[in-house]
């Protein structure tokens, strides 16, 4: 399990370095890999953001087949392995944890609804598409947004339109700005808001991997030892107590395993009280 979770860092950090790297290799002619977390070609292979897929088709237009099929790529490896985009890939995610961890080491307070907010935000956004006509939740994806300014930042500027070093350093500010006022509202409470509560890509993931295919947290309660404030619920990184069925709901759980790794400790390396697993029966 703790080399699982070293994969789980070596996997957030390769993701973040490789959209900022990919950009300029596609500047210099490498084509094997392009595009954003809203349309990612893999050698060929499709991946797309389902939530602006759906935007796309609800504003009147028929989506291209490699923004359908690579929508449908997307959720099929949530209906197979849970929401690992958003504990193995997602490059804001990666950046939030670790400005949660420079905060404090204290667990956050239990989650509730964090589901229902998210949901009406990408339900709502959904609702607004046909009468504006616009990807609006597009706007609402910090790693879709995030990954637009890194291609930004290598797209050859025009001396005809940038004139001043001002005008320069705002071409670049502008698209990484959002990202930053939440990490730094995210550094000042100390919680995790935008992953827990906002996120509206996270929506149809989380419905994919409710379903029974998908892995999720298990718990043998013969087998935990936990007094007081439990060390699963300490470690886990978006605050849920994975002893709380509804709190551990695939819903809300990212599948990152922290608390399974959390709970063999206790355990002295022995057989944990929870598990990361097709759900039996």
């Amino acid at each position: 399990m703790i080399r699982l979770l070293r994969l789980r860092r070596i996997a957030q950090v390769a993701a973040l370095l490789l959209l900022t790297v990919l950009p300029w290799l596609n500047r210099g002619g490498f084509t094997g890999m392009k595009g954003s977390l809203f349309a990612f070609d893999f050698f060929g292979l499709p991946f797309a953001d389902p939530l602006g897929a759906a935007q796309v088709a609800l504003s009147g237009i028929v989506p291209g087949w490699r923004l359908t099929v690579g929508a449908f790529a997307v959720l099929i490896v949530a209906l197979c392995l849970g929401r690992i985009f958003c504990s193995w890939i997602c490059p804001f995610g990666f950046l939030s944890e670790l400005v949660h961890g420079i905060r404090n080491k204290c667990p956050l307070k239990p989650l509730r609804h964090g589901f229902r907010s998210r949901a009406a935000i990408a339900l709502l956004g959904l609702a607004l598409v046909p009468l504006i006509g616009f990807p609006l939740l597009n706007q609402l994806s910090l790693p879709g947004g995030l990954s637009l300014g890194l291609l930004t930042a290598a797209s050859p500027l025009s001396s005809k339109t940038i004139h001043t070093v001002l005008e320069h350093v705002l071409f670049f500010a502008v698209p990484f700005l959002p990202m930053l006022a939440v990490l730094i509202a995210e550094l000042a409470t100390g919680r995790r808001l935008w992953c827990r509560w906002v996120c509206p890509q996270s929506v149809l993931l989380a419905l994919m991997a409710r379903l029974p295919l998908a892995p999720r947290l298990q718990r043998t309660l013969s087998r935990c030892v936990c007094k007081g404030e439990p060390a699963c619920r300490r470690a886990c990184p978006l605050g849920l107590d994975p002893r709380t069925p509804r709190s551990s709901s695939p819903l809300e759980c990212t599948n990152c395993g922290a608390c399974v790794l959390a709970c063999s400790r206790i355990h002295g390396g022995g057989l944990s009280a929870l598990e990361l697993g097709k759900k039996k029966g």
